[in-house]
């Protein structure tokens, strides 16, 4: 699986920049008497979601933790707690935590590979009401691909203590505080925590850049969130692209969506982190969560059933074996799984694919302008002697059993997933002249490949080009690679190559 995201090491806000004070370690050795419930439960008012990140940190085998005490003057929180304070709504002080899990014992210097994660906890005091949520956190994914569990958006981040800077690679997780910034707020930070070079926002830039004083609320009024056109004006004013999809059926009855999981796969597969709105069962109140990767089921039904049963297209989408949607939910936690059919049109609102790339959202024909260029592929180029995967993908074609998985890559990954297969130095240079910076590439499969090994027959690469404001795109075979041969569509003439076998998936 892929994440088009660019890898950038950061190191942008003063919870990570900064080292803490009042420094506490702890031992997490269970022969201690060490318990996360009795830890959470007699320093973060057993909150339900600081006991999740506890939870996770266990699972990823951690052996102590650091608790620091996070500076009061560090800007962000000085615009936080000063729009608090103007608000008038009791507000008399905060206290913040950074919590850093070690793999390391509690006596032993840490080293980068010991580092699992951190996260920052804030508690607001609003006179006798202490309100306590999770400011930020970071922490490694504990299923990985091998679990079939694919996180394509993540970044890396830098992380300061006194003993040195260590890097961890996940998802932003954040929680509302319900006053001055919520569910919509952390959703949206999350997502472009991934995609802007800074690698983060405040709540105060978001507020503004969406035209909201928050200041200006009535007494005892909670944030009243962001508006679609709230979001709009953000991205927009961070130069993100975006693709927006509204299922409003009691005010647009006849423009109300039939299906949205495709869409979302769609934008997830191709590393695109999205926004997913809902609302919930008998109420008006609306939740909105961050969509950051997904499972797959080796073994689901669906892939098979859909095709022999309840079909319509001639051939396997990818999407078949899609088991959950990965997200986090400031309500609950992070790293959190929904299962694919859970969220019904019923209670479903708002979508958002996002991406620096306008491109990279017109993916709705590529997998069907790939399927014609592989059939009639097929059919112009019997059996070829000694290249029995080439003959197997033929068979496949011919009988409509292909499988499809449409990926937004950029040239060098590419190139460098060529090199990795063994493909001949005259054949990447030539791809490389060809190949615009960024392009759609369609792994080709069959349901036994795809999901007992994750591998493929090759795959075709195309342009997508945006030509309207609702990225409708233009999808304009470059080339199609597959077993011992490859074809370019301006030569007409395929080549053959040393890779006679099956590949890997794009990972």
């Amino acid at each position: 699986m892929v994440n088009t995201n660019t890898y950038q090491i950061i190191l942008p806000n003063g919870f990570r920049s900064n080292c803490g004070s009042n420094s506490q370690w702890y031992d997490t050795n269970k022969d201690t008497g060490y318990s996360n419930f009795d830890f959470v439960d007699q320093y973060f008012q057993s909150s339900h979601t600081v006991r999740r990140i506890f939870s996770l940190a266990r699972k990823l085998n951690f052996q102590s933790f650091l608790v620091e005490t996070v500076d009061s003057t560090l800007s962000w929180l000085v615009a936080d707690n000063s729009l608090l304070y103007r608000r008038n709504c009791g507000f008399i002080g905060s206290e913040v935590y950074r919590v850093s899990f070690f793999s390391s014992k509690k006596n032993k210097r840490p080293h980068q590979e010991d580092f699992l994660g951190y996260a920052v906890v804030k508690k607001e005091y609003f006179g006798q009401h202490i309100f306590l949520y999770v400011y930020e956190s970071v922490l490694k994914p504990y299923r990985q691909e091998k679990q079939n569990n694919f996180l394509h958006c993540k970044r890396t981040y830098q992380v300061a203590y006194p003993f040195g800077t260590f890097n961890v690679t996940g998802s932003l997780y954040a929680q509302q505080n319900a006053k001055t910034f919520v569910c919509a707020h952390v959703a949206l930070r999350s997502v472009l925590s991934l995609l802007l070079p800074e690698g983060d926002i405040s709540y105060s830039e978001i507020n503004q850049l969406a035209g909201i004083d928050v200041s200006q609320y009535p007494l005892g009024e909670n944030n009243r969130g962001l508006t679609p056109s709230h979001i709009d004006n953000v991205l927009k004013s961070k130069g993100i692209a975006s693709r927006k999809l509204v299922n409003e059926p009691q005010r647009c009855p006849r423009h109300s969506i039939t299906e949205f999981s495709r869409s979302l796969y769609g934008y997830i597969e191709s590393g695109c982190p999205s926004l997913l709105a809902f609302e919930l069962t008998g109420s008006s109140v609306r939740h909105i969560v961050p969509v950051l990767g997904h499972t797959f089921n080796e073994d689901t039904w669906v892939s098979d059933a859909r095709y022999g049963y309840f079909g319509g297209e001639k051939f396997y989408s990818s999407e078949g074996w899609l088991s959950t949607y990965l997200i986090h939910d400031d309500n609950f936690g992070p790293y959190l799984c929904i299962p694919r059919n859970y969220l019904s049109v019923n209670n479903f609102r708002l979508l958002y694919g996002l991406h620096h790339n306008h491109e990279a959202l017109c993916f709705d024909k590529t997998e069907s302008v790939a399927l014609e260029r592989l059939k009639s592929f097929a059919l112009a180029n019997p059996k070829k002697e000694n290249l029995s995967w080439f003959n197997r993908f033929v068979v496949f074609a011919k009988r409509e059993q292909l499988v499809l998985r449409a990926i937004f890559v950029s040239q060098s990954q590419y190139i460098k997933l060529l090199q990795r297969y063994g493909v001949e130095n005259l054949i990447v240079e030539r791809l490389t002249q060809i190949l615009p910076e960024t392009f759609w590439m369609v792994e080709t499969s069959c349901s036994e490949l795809f999901s007992a090994t994750r591998a493929k027959f090759g795959e075709v690469l195309l342009t997508c080009e945006n030509v309207d404001d609702n990225f409708n795109g233009v999808a304009k075979p470059i080339a199609i690679r597959l077993p011992g041969v490859i074809y370019f569509e301006e030569e007409k003439l395929p080549v053959l190559t040393q890779t006679n076998s099956y590949t890997s998936l794009y990972s």
